[in-house]
């Protein structure tokens, strides 16, 4: 019997977990998870240690005063890691609390896999030495990153991208001429994310369809949310056709644009090929301390990936509906610029590769633990 420690933070590397928690599974059935995880991971058999909705934290100032919790999970995390000794510690993205614990598991000399790593290439190289210090493997799943990492001292190899796993996106997506007259709308899987980008997004929808009477619009509504937390955004917006998705592959490969809080879903859109512009708020404090920190010209990742301005960025003031919806109406009704997005979305999408990083990812653990 074998106990790996997996530790994520959010839904997106929740479903990637589970993923290649069932396939290690099914390789060796006598494996045992513990961790941080959430209902995807917990379906696979992980003892979770705390609530996953807890974790669903963003923005600097928002995790500052959470400080006390988080640093109560670091500690009840590292009492198992030393009571119990996993024979893998295996952190997925999630940095400011994985790095932290990677360190702790290096000092019991507990083997660390790091999956899905850190963007240090946007967030600045100054972790890059405690990366290299506290893990024996960095698993990487865009093509640059096991270059930009190894020249840091930190090893990593590249496995590909894990979103291709997925029959959804793996899938030929479907043409823009066979899609519904959908706008896909999506906030983020946070209560504070929601309470920044929901009303935005019903805004700019009453003018979408001002425009466009036909449009409806469907929200991807993640399963840590309740459908209660919504119910207060909607007593306004009767006149809109508004429905739920469970996931982004459901609602994204129907739908002709989007509307996405910026993110990991912004790559979601790209695979599907579907047209989005990007939208971010947070708190002035927090977004004052990100302006500081981070060394990018992009905030969206597909915009950072292609390094280029393909996909329209409405971040903090920026923010308005109208100017929102007159970016979506040129998506809709302008097919020459609607095929810039599609020609850089599919050359992204051919640079992530196939299918198969999973399995790739269950080869190097399973190699680690016959050690």
């Amino acid at each position: 019997m074998a106990k790996i420690f997996i530790s994520v933070g959010d839904p997106s590397a929740d479903a990637h977990a589970a993923r290649l928690m069932r396939v290690l599974k099914a390789r060796r059935p006598d494996l045992e998870f513990i961790g941080l995880g959430g209902p995807a991971m917990q379906a696979q058999g992980l003892q979770s240690l705390v609530p996953f909705e807890s974790l669903s934290v963003v923005g600097f100032w928002e995790v500052v005063k959470k400080y006390a919790f988080f640093r109560s999970v670091l500690r009840r995390c590292k009492k198992v890691l030393q009571e119990q000794r996993p024979d893998l510690f295996l952190p997925i993205d999630f940095p400011g609390f994985n790095l932290r614990l990677a360190t702790f598991a290096r000092k019991l000399r507990i083997p660390t896999i790091y999956y899905i790593a850190p963007q240090l290439w946007a967030w600045g190289k100054q972790r890059a030495q405690t990366l290299a210090n506290s893990v024996d493997l960095l698993l990487v799943v865009f093509p640059f990153e096991e270059a930009f990492f190894t020249q840091l001292g930190v090893p990593a190899l590249y496995v590909g991208h894990p979103l291709l796993d997925d029959p959804q996106f793996a899938a030929l997506p479907r043409r823009f001429e066979y899609r519904d007259d959908t706008i896909v709308l999506m906030p983020g899987s946070r209560p504070q994310e929601l309470a920044h980008h929901l009303p935005l997004m019903l805004q700019t929808a009453t003018i979408l369809a001002s425009y466009l009477p036909e449009l409806s619009f469907t929200i991807v509504k993640p399963e840590t949310l309740p459908l209660e937390s919504y119910i207060p955004y909607f007593r306004s917006y009767e006149h809109l056709e508004l429905e739920f998705a469970s996931t982004a592959s459901q609602a994204l490969q129907w739908a002709k644009a989007a509307i996405i809080k910026a993110g990991t879903s912004t790559l979601e859109a790209a695979v599907l090929l579907t047209p989005f512009v990007t939208v971010y708020k947070t708190s002035a404090l927090s977004y004052r301390i990100g302006k500081w920190l981070v060394n990018v010209p992009h905030i969206t990742l597909v915009n950072i990936l292609l390094q280029q301005a393909v996909v329209p960025e409405f971040i903090q003031d920026e923010a308005q509906p109208k100017a929102i919806a007159e970016s979506v109406l040129s998506i809709l009704t302008n097919s020459e610029y609607r095929s810039l997005f599609l020609s850089q979305f599919q050359q992204l999408r051919a640079t992530l590769g196939g299918s198969g990083a999973t399995e790739t990812v269950a080869d190097v653990i399973l190699g680690r633990l016959a050690q």
